[in-house]
């Protein structure tokens, strides 16, 4: 196994956390309850298929799956999805290097750094994945201001494997489009909404 270094979030179908392998470092998420995955065929297959999907995608605005691990050293279900790690989330680029830089200079890496964002999302879209949770947190800023999107999971078994205890926080829902404030269902349209919160934060 990867040797785990610390939490990163916790999400209604994951906990996130940074991890060393093979001497690189990788983000990890790990379903909550695996045996509701393992316990049922089709959720099970929906998790592989979906996981596949993932592991064949290739932009450069959406962050790389490197593996996937369906079972641990002694044959028992654990169901993970290895990313990985990119550190710099929007946020922190925004407000240490876009705000203090002069207008022009936060203009053209604000609309650089969105272009891409666009862009990635657009591609999962293609793929039929709706990202659902999109926000600052889960876009990070790498060299050259590429942007790169994470924390779009696999929507076919979420609704399964959430965790009972987890709650919105009040930060998440100021992203959140209308329908989903009252309890709708992420969408392709909720994705476009909450781009267009990120693009005002970024540009502002």
């Amino acid at each position: 196994r990867g040797k785990p270094k610390r939490i990163l979030g916790t999400g209604a179908f994951t906990v996130v956390y940074q991890a060393t392998y093979e001497g690189a470092e990788v983000v990890v998420k790990e379903p909550h309850d695996p045996q509701v995955i393992d316990g049922d065929e089709s959720t099970r297959k929906a998790f592989m298929k979906e996981a596949m999907l993932l592991f064949s995608m290739s932009h450069l605005n959406v962050s790389n799956l490197v593996g996937a691990i369906l079972s641990d050293e002694h044959g028992d279900s654990w169901y993970l999805l290895v990313t990985e790690a990119l550190l710099q989330p929007l946020d922190r680029f925004v407000e240490l290097i876009l705000r203090p830089a002069g207008a022009n200079e936060h203009q053209a890496r604000g609309r650089a750094v969105l272009q891409g964002l666009a862009d990635g999302l657009t591609y999962l879209h293609a793929h039929e994945i709706v990202h659902g949770d999109l926000q600052p947190k889960n876009v990070k800023v790498e060299a050259n201001d590429v942007a790169k999107l994470v924390g779009f999971e696999l929507v076919k078994v979420k609704q399964l494997v959430a965790s009972p205890s987890h709650s919105v926080k009040q930060g998440d829902v100021c992203w959140m489009s209308p329908e989903q404030r009252r309890g709708g269902r992420e969408t392709f349209a909720s994705d476009v909404y909450s781009l267009g919160l990120v693009m005002s934060y970024v540009m502002m």
